[in-house]
């Protein structure tokens, strides 16, 4: 048996014409100094020169840091060390609270930075407000080449103050994405929507061509999300919104409140409610309509028998209909034979 159970074995692997880096010593070093060794090549002392800085409150190295997150150039991994260690730093010093600092600028001005590395880190240390939300939806983060850029940004969103820019953005990505979206992507839009549930629902249920069934799986959850909030007061509006949406998206959207909204909490209903219910049942297809009667019913609302029976009157004639056509088919066929 040559596997070695009992003892471990420790390996030195060494780069034979690498150059040896420099140890350096920052005991001592003044804020100037640990600013510089923010563009060292070694990434152990850019992190122990950026935890200095941070530890010691270093407000005077700001203005520094400021002009570091600045620097343009790329090295050969495609990212620019030293403006992530600047921002992260000014983060950690308090300088991105204010809005329209100077520190604010530089943050809001590496979301177009050459370097995906750059970008992705610029979002992260921005304030959660909602000019953070301006700013990045302005930068057409969510329609950005890398797919982790595009990922961060999703879950940044889903951080900020909901707001109807940011679900309109939302939706659209849904709607006509530039690439495909796997998994994760489709699970970060999934948390970015539901922070802005009621928007991205009446974002979403504008009219559009053949949803997808990302897009339908997507609504579903986040109504039911929405739905567990019980949002008596909004609801009405929602429902109005969805009269002039597609079937496919009214359904998807009915389904999700139907299995979210709390048991035995029906929601105060008032006469707009109640009226945008009857004209949802009667615009929906009638295959669908049977999604909205646990919807209707979990609001309390009584669903008219003639209405019930004139569905089903209407269904066995669709059901006649279909058969006959088939029967049809398949009498062209023996004849034709």
């Amino acid at each position: 048996n040559l596997r070695d159970k009992k003892h471990g074995r420790i390996y030195s692997l060494v780069y034979k014409t690498g150059k040896p880096t420099e140890n350096l010593n920052l005991t001592t070093a003044d804020s100037s100094k640990l600013v510089e060794t923010l563009r060292n090549d070694n990434f152990f002392w850019r992190r122990h020169a950026q935890r200095l800085l941070v530890e010691k409150q270093s407000k005077d190295a700001i203005p520094a840091l400021i002009e570091l997150a600045k620097e343009t150039k790329i090295d050969g991994a495609g990212l620019t060390p030293c403006v992530i260690h600047a921002l992260w730093t000014l983060k950690g010093l308090g300088a991105l609270e204010e809005e329209n600092s100077p520190a604010t600028k530089v943050a809001i001005a590496a979301l177009t930075h050459a370097s995906a590395g750059v970008r992705l880190n610029a979002l992260k240390v921005l304030p959660l407000k909602s000019s953070s939300t301006d700013a990045i939806l302005k930068a057409n983060l969510l329609g950005d080449a890398n797919a982790q850029v595009q990922l961060a940004t999703l879950l940044v969103l889903s951080d900020l103050p909901p707001s109807e820019q940011s679900s309109k953005a939302i939706s659209q990505l849904l709607k006509s994405p530039k690439r495909p979206l796997d998994k994760w992507l489709l699970d970060g839009v999934t948390t970015a929507a539901a922070n802005n549930d009621v928007l991205f629902l009446n974002s979403v249920s504008e009219k559009t061509t053949s949803p997808s069934i990302e897009l339908l799986t997507i609504i579903e959850r986040v109504a039911e999300h929405h739905a567990r909030g019980k949002p008596d007061e909004g609801i009405a509006n929602l429902l109005e919104k969805l009269l002039q949406s597609e079937p496919l998206i009214q359904t998807a959207t009915l389904k999700g409140l139907a299995r979210g909204w709390p048991a035995n909490q029906p929601p105060k209903l008032n006469d707009r409610t109640e009226k945008a219910l009857k004209d949802l049942f009667v615009v929906l297809p009638i295959a669908a309509r049977g999604a909205t009667r646990p919807t209707r019913q979990e609001m309390g609302q009584q669903i008219p028998r003639r209405t019930i029976e004139g569905d089903r009157a209407r269904l066995f004639k669709n059901r006649i209909r279909h058969q006959a056509n088939r029967y049809r088919a398949y009498l062209l066929r023996k004849t034709s034979v």
